[in-house]
């Protein structure tokens, strides 16, 4: 009687095991095999020997596999969106930085500038900041009233039978 592990799982890729920064080209992919067995008892560990032998055969064997043509398509489409998600992503992540890092010079030059002032005209530009943060609370409070109001004229519009 032969037994084999529950649920033994083969995977055939040519993805890295971890999601790359940025798209990587078809020539820097290698290809990877990957058995996933569970532990069998020793008394049966020579039992899966066979399976092991199949993905051995399977290896030697995988580069005279011929996909359909729907298959190709489908396996092709499904790059291109993941590269372009993967762009995307390393795009958005290059404009944060790039703005974190002009918030930074920004915070910067404007300490010099105060430190170079004096204490009375220090106390003037801490004020004048404290009142366009007011300013600009008091605007998005403003906006906060026009979206409820907007949604309350939405709701008032849903016909009711």
């Amino acid at each position: 009687m032969s037994v084999v592990p529950p649920d033994p799982e083969v995977q055939i890729s040519d993805q890295p095991r971890e999601r790359p920064l940025v798209p990587l080209p078809a020539e820097d992919k290698e290809r990877h095999l990957i058995l996933r067995l569970a532990v069998p008892p020793e008394a049966h560990a020579a039992d899966t020997l066979p399976l092991v032998a199949g993905v051995f055969q399977l290896i030697d064997h995988l580069s005279k596999i011929q996909l359909r043509p729907e298959t190709k398509t489908k396996l092709k489409k499904i790059r291109e969106e993941v590269n372009k998600k993967i762009k995307d992503e390393s795009e958005r992540e290059k404009k944060e930085e790039e703005a974190e890092a002009k918030l930074v010079a920004k915070k910067k030059a404007k300490d010099e500038h105060l430190s170079k002032l004096s204490a009375a005209d220090q106390a003037k530009v801490c004020i004048a900041d404290v009142f366009s943060f007011v300013r600009l609370t008091d605007y998005s409070q403003e906006l906060e009233k026009e979206r409820k109001r907007t949604m309350r004229k939405a709701q008032g519009k849903v016909v009711r039978k």
